[in-house]
């Protein structure tokens, strides 16, 4: 389900606009389910890349990852 939603997000936004937008939701949290939060991070950046504007796109998700005293780099 993930690549063909990836594969429709990289075919719809090739030709970007600023008439494009985008709700990202990542509702888990804790270290072990980082993929979520993760998987969404780089939606965000390919959107960008393919010239949705920031602005434009919604992200949710908690900010949990980063100082987790599981994460092996902090930060």
């Amino acid at each position: 389900m993930k690549s063909l939603f990836a594969t429709a997000l990289l075919s719809t936004y090739a030709v970007a606009n600023q008439d494009h937008f985008a709700v990202l939701v990542a509702g888990s949290n804790g270290y072990w389910n980082y993929r979520h939060q993760a998987d969404i991070h780089h939606a965000y950046k390919i959107m960008i890349e393919n010239g949705i504007p920031a602005e434009n796109i919604v992200v949710f998700a908690y900010d949990d990852i980063a100082y987790n005293g599981s994460n092996p780099f902090p930060g």
